[in-house]
């Protein structure tokens, strides 16, 4: 299993059953983005922090997603919640860029 798991992070080139670039599948990383808050990929109850290259990972508490325009967690189905594979950065604005 590890070494099928293994193949589909290297295989950049290659699309997942649901269509996703299997480089947005594979582990979120801080190296090379500005600081501050970020969508967790497809796990919608976490929050990257980025501060100098270093990520710290927070989780929300049970039954709550993170939410970028508010910059707190929130009920499930808040209109601004993080979804989908993108890291997206929220801004100061507290709108969320890809």
């Amino acid at each position: 299993i590890f070494s099928v798991m293994m193949a589909n992070i290297v295989d950049v080139g290659k699309c997942d059953k649901k269509g996703y670039d299997l480089a947005e599948l594979s582990i979120p990383t801080c190296r090379g983005k500005s600081n501050g808050n970020y969508c967790y990929p497809f796990h919608s109850n976490k929050i990257i922090q980025c501060s100098g290259g270093t990520m710290f990972v927070l989780n929300c508490q049970s039954g709550l997603e993170y939410n970028c325009r508010l910059d707190r967690c929130e009920y499930r189905g808040t209109r601004g919640n993080c979804r989908g594979p993108a890291m997206k950065q929220c801004r100061f604005d507290r709108n969320c860029r890809a």
